[in-house]
């Protein structure tokens, strides 16, 4: 079970006020990422949850924590309304949080907006062509690998560049053995939360898959669909 951490930053050094709005409006932004994950909901009531959070985050005084979950918040958003079949929406509220991110970064560096302005940009690349995933995919790779100078343990930031190493051709940086390695690594972790635990099963049976171990794809699979059986990727995986 995920052990309860300290905030990371930018959520770190907030006055009383910034995180007594950042701690309510993280109730609701929760919720509504785990019914996201969970397929539980419909994407409206999803939506609904996010915009309320994202009402208590823009009140947050702080720039670089501001800017950083209303970006997680429009990175969600994005996959809510993709989930429902409007990528061109998506990709719009995909590409302000990759703006929102870069904003935060503006004002304070930290690991996890770099790691979500590189998730935004992952998730971006869904909802375009060849032409706009060869443009985006190197971005992508730069973007989750300063997360992962700031934070090596970055969980997300971790499956995010594992996703690139299994996907990419090799002379792009492609090598699935290695996001066997560190994907392999990084499931055995206790630090970790749901959806860290499922994105990273389904994450490592695709690359087990791109290294010819069908068993052992089949296996993860069958593991991530104990954690979120409705989750879309459960029917997508090897």
């Amino acid at each position: 079970m995920a052990q309860a951490l300290e905030p990371k930053p930018p959520l770190v050094g907030l006055d009383e006020t910034d995180r007594l709005l950042v701690e309510s409006g993280m109730k609701l932004f929760e919720e509504a990422r785990l019914s996201l994950w969970n397929n539980t909901e419909p994407h409206s009531v999803i939506l609904e949850t996010l915009g309320q959070s994202s009402s208590l985050f823009g009140r947050v005084s702080d720039e670089a924590a501001r800017d950083y979950l209303n970006a997680r918040v429009e990175l969600n958003a994005g996959r809510a309304i993709l989930g429902a079949g409007d990528e061109g929406d998506a990709r719009k509220r995909f590409q302000l949080a990759m703006d929102l991110s870069e904003s935060s970064l503006q004002a304070k560096d930290s690991s996890e907006a770099w790691r979500v302005r590189a998730d935004a940009g992952s998730s971006w690349m869904l909802t375009k062509g060849l032409g706009g995933i060869i443009r985006m995919a190197p971005k992508v790779a730069e973007w989750s690998d300063q997360s992962l100078i700031s934070d090596p343990g970055n969980a997300l930031a971790i499956i995010i560049s594992s996703q690139g190493q299994i996907n990419a051709p090799k002379a792009a940086g492609g090598d699935p053995d290695a996001a066997v390695r560190r994907l392999e690594a990084l499931i055995l972790r206790d630090d970790l939360d749901n959806i860290e635990r499922f994105w990273g099963r389904v994450s490592l049976a695709a690359a087990y898959e791109k290294s010819g171990r069908s068993g052992e794809a089949e296996r993860l699979c069958r593991s991530a669909s104990e954690i979120f059986p409705e989750n879309p990727m459960v029917q997508d995986c090897p």
